[in-house]
């Protein structure tokens, strides 16, 4: 008798983002104008901060989700203010919107690194990517030359805008695919002690 065992061949890629969605069509806006420049290849991507990125198999998902949510249910909402534009000079250059309260989302980077990282590490070519400076990109992809083109007007450009962070959501990848929401773990800020004493008599 021949018995089916799925064998898990592939990690899937994950991606843990804040929305900004009361600045989301403003944010877009300039995203569509970077288009105008015809550069083929910048990566223009719908509006997002990333929180983290990591790859992993899919049997790790439950404890993974499990995690999120009562990190997620012990952080209080907060207030994300966003101020001009920044970028990352490279091979492949990013235009970004700049934030400048990047604390609290710091604190939860800080949080997952110590309490998630055993869950989602994996092989030494596959480390997790955790954000250390807090941004919104514009554009990413884009050669020195291309870069030295367009900043001198991206500088200039004024930008002041607020929104409220009310949960944390994560994005699901297979090789070959396209990011599809799992699933959303809203920031409640109830007592971390409740998880304790869950986890001390559940």
């Amino acid at each position: 008798m021949e018995i089916d065992v799925e064998v898990e061949v592939f990690e899937y890629e994950y991606l843990l983002i804040i929305e900004p969605k009361e600045v989301k069509q403003q944010i877009q806006a300039f995203k569509e104008q970077f288009k105008s420049y015809g550069f083929k290849n910048a990566q223009i991507t719908p509006a997002h901060i990333t929180v983290m990125y990591f790859l992993r198999y899919e049997t790790y998902e439950h404890a993974i989700m499990k995690k999120l949510k009562q990190m997620a249910a012990v952080t209080r909402p907060f207030e994300v203010q966003l101020n001009g534009f920044g970028n990352f000079e490279s091979t492949t250059s990013t235009v970004y919107i700049n934030i400048t309260t990047a604390d609290p989302i710091l604190n939860i980077v800080e949080r997952k690194k110590r309490e998630i990282n055993p869950l989602v590490k994996g092989s030494k070519e596959a480390k997790p990517y955790y954000d250390s400076k807090p941004h919104i990109t514009v554009a990413r992809g884009l050669a020195s030359e291309q870069l030295q083109q367009v900043w001198p007007d991206w500088r200039k450009e004024s930008f002041e805008a607020s929104f409220t962070a009310h949960e944390m959501v994560l994005l699901k990848k297979a090789p070959g695919g396209t990011y599809k929401e799992r699933a959303r773990f809203p920031f409640k800020g109830e007592d971390p002690g409740q998880f304790v004493q869950m986890s001390l008599f559940g």
